[in-house]
């Protein structure tokens, strides 16, 4: 079942690095091959890679076939539809994503995109999450992609924005209804947040920690988490949802045991597994659902629930299931720098972890561990950034524990106070704060260092391959036939890449 699910897996990502375009008739010829090649025997490893290619086929043709159609490229529509992000303002301009629900004076023929990301230029009125709106937009079909820098109209097609849209200060505008829902309690949340906390940069820095919002964020703080590599510890992501996860279950688990009662109705495993993965689905919705977090927490479901069907799963088997339900939730994952930065960081974890014998010193252990993750994620750094933060390994050993400890525990419990008692959310921000503005300055120091190695060459596809190679085998334990040919192997990349 292991190898099954990889395959089905390496079929997703196949389609999208080889940037097949199926036919549907094609796709309905393979499917039925597959079912066929599922009965027989030793055929399932076929038939296990073609259901995955059939499937990021047609869910990438479906969601084609919801982008706004070239025709309709500079129209301008009335549309009635609803705020479904927390609004990024600045002075000349507010931007958000729009879920139209009807177009007042469309032609029957045109199609309703599933969200427009919005912006609105000039003098703009109060714009929050939730709000219905009647807007006059100008709609554009994304620009392709010239080959440098970001590549915006694939971030749109990953992210299910299906069109641009402009409005203009004189364009008639009204407002239907007021904020309501999931986006307009984070918006309220992110802002008592940002309005309690009297440092600016930590304050940006808690918004985007407990919110995901990240529009408070000041220039010199994203510069000291890019040159280091540590900006996913100050966005809500993987790491920290597995954190709320993980202490959720254990507070649960004591809890629980304390009563005879509880634990002869439920055993305080399961009873912990569930509540810690709804602890983990209640910080996600703080960030907004966002894909990265949706994948968090289908690895977590994955996870726990070896303990609520109460069975052992091995943890290459929980790696299999996590990455092939992510791809059939989500098949353009792989077109997206956190897909492969997460999944790369567990593998090499489990690597480094599993059938080995431990360390006698836990700090030791801890440094080797980090070493190795770094170690496995720079090919994918250089492959989806050009950028090599020299200094990560160190930043992250610092901050990892820091921020994880001393940082989102104080920054959650504000956040669960400040709109119903301030004076204790104020609190327990400010002692969050206060752990920031130590954490940060160490940042931007080691930020300095590294800066000067910046953006590299692109290294080629065989130096990568070749690396990925390295990288397995450095990974990989003592006795592993070839193991020392690590060092050859990544050398390539590395001086193709240093020589820029």
């Amino acid at each position: 079942m292991r190898f099954a699910l990889i395959l089905f897996a390496v079929g997703v990502i196949a389609f999208h690095l080889v940037s097949l375009a199926l036919d549907r008739a094609i796709m309905l010829v393979l499917l039925l091959i597959a079912a066929w090649l599922a009965f027989g025997p030793r055929r399932w490893v076929i038939s296990a890679m073609l259901f995955g290619l059939v499937w990021a086929s047609a869910y990438t043709d479906w969601a084609l076939s919801q982008q706004l159609d070239a025709q309709w490229h500079g129209a301008e529509l009335e549309v009635i539809g609803r705020v479904v992000s927390i609004p990024d303002q600045d002075m000349r301009r507010v931007r958000f994503l729009f879920k139209p629900e009807a177009a007042v004076d469309a032609p029957s023929e045109f199609d309703l995109p599933r969200r427009i990301r919005i912006s609105w230029y000039g003098t703009y009125p109060d714009v929050s999450a939730g709000e219905v709106w009647q807007l006059r937009v100008r709609l554009q079909v994304p620009p392709p992609f010239d080959g440098e820098g970001f590549d915006y109209q694939r971030w749109l097609f990953v992210n299910r924005i299906d069109a641009i849209g402009f409005t203009q200060p004189r364009a008639p505008a009204t407002k239907l209804s007021s904020g309501s829902g999931l986006h307009y309690y984070r918006e309220r949340l992110g802002l008592a947040i940002y309005r309690q906390v009297d440092d600016l940069e930590a304050a940006g820095l808690l918004v985007a920690l407990v919110v995901g919002d990240r529009q408070f964020i000041e220039s010199r703080s994203w510069d000291a988490l890019t040159h280091t590599g540590t900006g996913h510890l100050l966005a809500i992501s993987g790491l920290h949802i597995g954190l709320v996860a993980a202490c959720g279950f254990f507070l649960i688990s004591s809890a629980w045991r304390r009563s005879a009662w509880l634990v002869e109705r439920c055993p305080a495993p399961v009873a912990a597994a569930c509540g810690a993965l709804c602890a983990a689905a209640l910080y996600a919705a703080l960030a907004g659902f966002t894909l990265p977090t949706q994948r968090a927490l289908i690895m977590l479901a994955v996870g726990f629930g070896g303990i609520l069907g109460r069975r052992f799963i091995h943890p290459w088997q929980a790696f299999a299931l996590a990455l092939a339900a992510v791809l059939a939730w989500d098949p353009n994952a792989p077109l997206t720098a956190g897909f492969w930065l997460s999944f790369g960081a567990v593998a090499a974890i489990l690597l480094l972890v599993l059938g080995r014998s431990p360390e006698r010193y836990r700090f030791w252990a801890t440094v080797k561990l980090q070493v190795g993750i770094s170690l496995a994620l720079f090919p994918l750094m250089l492959v989806w950034f050009n950028h090599v933060p020299i200094s990560s390994p160190v930043a992250n050993l610092i901050a990892i524990p820091a921020v994880s400890v001393l940082v989102v525990p104080f920054a959650l419990m504000g956040a669960v106070f400040v709109l119903w008692w301030p004076s204790l959310g104020a609190l327990f921000l400010a002692v969050a704060a206060f752990n920031l503005q130590w954490i940060m300055p160490i940042l931007a120091r080691l930020g300095q260092w590294s800066a000067p190695y910046g953006d590299v060459a692109q290294a080629p596809v065989w130096a990568l391959l070749l690396a990925a190679i390295g990288v397995f085998l450095a990974l990989a334990p003592r006795g592993t036939p070839g193991r020392l040919l690590w060092v050859p192997l990544i050398l390539p990349m590395w001086l193709v890449t240093a020589g820029h």
